[in-house]
């Protein structure tokens, strides 16, 4: 049988699941993939004694109590879990297992308990679990469409965090530079989306920053763009439209085709982009996604 790190050993009230309230022995292993700042397990961290399997469930059967918690730590962070978590059922327990939701279940024998403490990631973004909901069997619950995984949102600080608006002036190129020009068009101004910020873009920059009340230096940068960008959504045609598919197929891979119809796709991508991006998926670019797009 495999060795197991152990913290610690111990029976007490279970305040967890179904079986709160219960009697049980609690193995806590050492060791976590995450390092949450708010743990109230830090010493389990690291330390503890390398132990037999059989030991281990030999321990618990001293203790005389039926229902049985593996948790940590992370307790599938060790590769001897599994075989641990077989030895005790087939010595006759419940056995449940206390996870943060963040590595498989795969070789989790199918009669175990599984008790999800999902952690919230530290950084913006959006995290996809690796667990599933099972049946009492072992059975994988799905609908038609396939089993449920959980996903979470984090925005950092409670407020979204964008990139800072691009600087793009005379002798650039690129797919920023191809949605300025689009946006210029939009905006009336009479030039060709090439993706070369030229002498005939610089010249058009100007003469947009002057009708709107900006300095005409021809730069492209924090106090033009947000004058620049249209909101465009769902049932819109237009260059802004055709900007946010160059940009969404650019930098997120979306194959959409450069069309200028905001149709199901292209709301689709956008939805996506945002979720992405921590920012409300509502499927409509306005200033913040506009921002995520050329800023990214």
């Amino acid at each position: 049988m495999a060795d197991i790190r152990v913290s610690e050993i111990f029976t007490s009230i279970q305040g967890e699941s179904h079986w709160a309230g219960y009697p049980c022995t609690f193995i806590r292993l050492t060791g976590c993939n995450l390092d949450c700042t708010y743990c109230d397990t830090r010493y389990a961290r690291s330390g503890g004694e390398l132990i037999a399997v059989d030991s281990v469930v030999e321990s618990v059967r001293r203790a005389g109590v039926f229902t049985v918690e593996v948790t940590g730590g992370e307790p599938l962070a060790q590769a001897g879990t599994p075989e641990l978590l077989g030895a005790l059922v087939s010595a006759g327990h419940r056995v449940l297992l206390e996870t943060n939701g963040s590595l498989p279940l795969d070789e989790v024998p199918p009669e175990i308990v599984v008790v999800m403490d999902l952690k919230a990631p530290g950084s913006a973004g959006t995290y996809k679990g690796n667990w599933r909901l099972r049946e009492p069997g072992g059975q994988t619950f799905a609908l038609s469409t396939g089993p449920f995984w959980v996903q979470i949102k984090v925005q950092a600080g409670g407020a979204v965090v964008l990139p800072p608006w691009p600087l793009r002036q005379q002798g650039d190129t690129g797919i920023e530079v191809f949605a300025l020009q689009r946006l210029l068009r939009v905006a009336g101004e009479d030039l060709e989306a090439d993706g070369n910020f030229g002498p005939a873009t610089k010249n058009r920059v100007q003469h947009f920053q002057s009708t709107n009340g900006l300095a005409p230096d021809g730069i492209v940068g924090p106090a033009t763009w947000p004058k620049l960008i249209v909101q465009v959504q769902a049932g819109n045609t237009s260059q802004a439209v055709r900007a946010v598919q160059e940009l969404l197929n650019a930098k997120g891979g979306y194959g959409l085709a450069i069309d200028g119809i905001f149709g199901p796709a292209t709301t689709n991508a956008v939805k996506d982009w945002q979720d992405d991006h921590g920012l409300a998926d509502d499927g409509i670019v306005g200033t913040q996604t506009w921002r995520s797009l050329v800023g990214e």
